[in-house]
């Protein structure tokens, strides 16, 4: 009986994971990269888990992007934590300021 219900639930897990993986190579294309750019401000609590979750998502395939941080009035210490983030996360192209993104052509 315990065993019976071990394999059925190990079958559905795999035809789950089959599913989920299938869905993913079909509705995301291939080849082709976004750019998030992330605006932050104040203390920005959730940055490195953001950015832990954007790698968990490049990690498995289901996104290819690089970010842009912008600061949109950062306090210090969060924008020393921005800046430290930027520099050793491979993800981010870079780190700047909100009055910067305009200014570009």
């Amino acid at each position: 009986m315990v065993l019976e219900i071990l394999v059925c639930a190990l079958a559905t897990g795999g035809i789950l994971l089959f599913l989920w993986g299938l869905i993913g190579f079909l509705v995301y294309p291939r080849g082709q990269e976004a750019i998030l750019v992330y605006c932050i401000s104040g203390e920005a609590p959730y940055l490195e888990s953001y950015l832990h979750w954007i790698g968990w998502l490049c990690q498995t395939g289901l996104l290819h992007a690089k970010i842009i941080l912008v600061d949109c009035g950062l306090s210090k210490e969060a924008q020393k934590r921005a800046q430290y983030l930027a520099a050793h996360d491979c993800r981010v192209l870079e780190f700047c300021q909100d009055a910067e993104m305009f200014t570009r052509e």
